[in-house]
């Protein structure tokens, strides 16, 4: 199922005709777009999923608490789905030096002048400092962090909500010496940006090796945030300092660009929240390469 196209959008109508009856229900946080799930595997089905902070057997639950297996527009019948997750947290680590931490999603060039790109909240220092600040890259053959560039455009937003331009921005753009540009950026190619479908296998290569998942849900309301994408993380998940990692495809091509998860602390994050790859792209005008 794609991420834009006439089943969302059925979906979507669903979900606002709908919307204010679950929101009374317990528990519930938020909605997303997606497929059905039989037995924790994902079916081909459409479904109106239900995101709650806390599950319970139906048992357990009065006829009023429960949420409705299907629901109905224009005479068509939409499966639902409950999903858990706690609220989103930003995913960047908080440094010993003040600084926060987290990964390059992909470069840039503008007339000869090499960028960085990450989120936003990345690029900051401490206190949520918003003036230009030192950016730092490791430097594996050193093992040490080298500072390359400095701290420039940054953007952040809630997001519209609207389905053409649904998800939060929280995207930010670093300037790199010449002096590195060379080392950073060297090969660069284009990089070939898609939008997702719901089903699709991601990975992502983050501080402590290769993660991948599978995208779970579009145009997601949750805790009071739109997002693009609602990814469900294999294994252990994601972590603090994960926020900016690149979602790819089977083929490489950029998917998506990872800013929150439902962890906090050490703890994993089972989802990560993404804003589209392709959407950040147009946004900043800029050009994705990879290396």
């Amino acid at each position: 199922m794609k991420a834009h196209g006439t089943v969302i959008r059925r979906l979507g109508t669903a979900r606002d005709a709908r919307r204010a009856t679950l929101q009374r229900k317990p528990h519930v946080k938020g909605t997303g777009l997606g497929l059905k799930r039989t037995d924790g595997a994902l079916t081909r089905e459409p479904a109106l999923v239900v995101i709650v902070d806390a599950k319970k057997p139906i048992s357990k639950l009065t006829r009023q608490e429960r949420i409705p297996s299907f629901v109905k527009l224009d005479g068509r019948t939409i499966r639902t789905d409950v999903i858990q997750m706690s609220r989103l947290h930003k995913q960047a680590a908080f440094c010993s030096d003040g600084y926060h931490q987290g990964i390059v999603s992909a470069f840039a060039n503008i007339d000869g002048t090499a960028y960085g790109i990450t989120c936003a909240h990345c690029l900051e220092g401490e206190s949520s400092d918003l003036g230009e600040i030192p950016i730092s890259v490791y430097d594996y053959a050193k093992s040490a962090y080298a500072v390359v560039g400095q701290s420039g455009f940054r953007f952040v937003s809630p997001g519209s909500g609207s389905i053409e331009d649904y998800g939060f921005s929280d995207i930010g753009v670093f300037q790199i010496q010449d002096k590195y540009a060379s080392k950073l950026v060297r090969g660069a190619r284009p990089m070939k940006l898609r939008a997702p479908s719901v089903g699709m296998r991601v990975s992502g290569v983050s501080a402590h090796g290769t993660i991948r998942g599978t995208i779970d849900l579009v145009a997601v309301e949750a805790y009071g945030c739109y997002v693009d994408a609602l990814i469900a993380v294999d294994g252990a998940g994601t972590f603090r300092g994960d926020s900016g990692m690149l979602w790819t495809d089977t083929d490489g091509d950029g998917i998506c660009i990872h800013a929150m998860g439902s962890g906090e602390g050490q703890t994993g994050s089972r989802y990560s929240a993404a804003m589209f790859a392709h959407r950040m792209s147009e946004f900043l005008e800029m050009e994705f390469l990879r290396t």
